[in-house]
């Protein structure tokens, strides 16, 4: 009789290898900049990195875990008022 495969659980692997993987896929090797200056009113840099998050969708503890890198390993520049604010109601859930 042949073996089911067994499915390969992200989850399962220990944090400091998860957090490799996160770093791989979420950092960017520059400073993020939040303006709106494209006709969709999301900037560049957004627009990139809402696509570079999409994975984070899959589930709330990879989203939890590789946000927290996200966030805590980039900076963040241009900082202005209603710019900003639109940012961030762009990357909530």
């Amino acid at each position: 009789m042949e073996q089911q495969p067994v499915p390969f659980r992200f989850l399962d692997l220990p944090a400091d290898l998860r957090n490799w993987v996160y770093e791989l896929t979420v950092i960017k090797p520059h400073a993020i900049r939040p303006n709106l200056s494209t006709p969709s009113g999301r900037s560049d840099d957004e627009v990139t990195h809402t696509n570079t998050l999409s994975p984070l969708r899959a589930n709330r503890q990879i989203r939890f875990e590789a946000l927290a890198i996200f966030y805590g390993r980039h900076t963040f520049t241009d900082w202005a008022g209603r710019a900003f604010s639109m940012w961030m109601d762009s990357v909530r859930e």
